[in-house]
């Protein structure tokens, strides 16, 4: 059976009210159907609000570059740390 945008969403949200075990009962729905939608609309969701390439920096994105520029320079494994002496 296909069901709409409009019926899915409304699951959704009555799932995040009551949960998703007493939503399927009440709707008649299978648990792993629900399960996927809520699934898909969590990943629907992320993608929308995952910033473009060219969207403007954060002012702690813009810290953390800053950061990283100024230790370019700077040695940041381990391999200094030991002697050269053996152990």
């Amino acid at each position: 059976m296909k069901y709409s945008k409009e019926f899915k969403e409304q699951a959704i949200k009555l799932s995040d009210e009551i949960g998703v075990k007493q939503a399927c009962a009440q709707l008649g729905l299978v648990y792993s159907t629900l399960a996927d939608w809520r699934k898909s609309y969590n990943w629907e969701r992320i993608l929308k609000e995952k910033p473009s390439e060219n969207a403007p920096l954060t002012e702690r994105e813009k810290k953390l570059m800053k950061e990283n520029a100024g230790n370019s320079g700077r040695q940041t494994t381990s391999s200094g740390i030991f002697s050269s002496h053996a152990l």
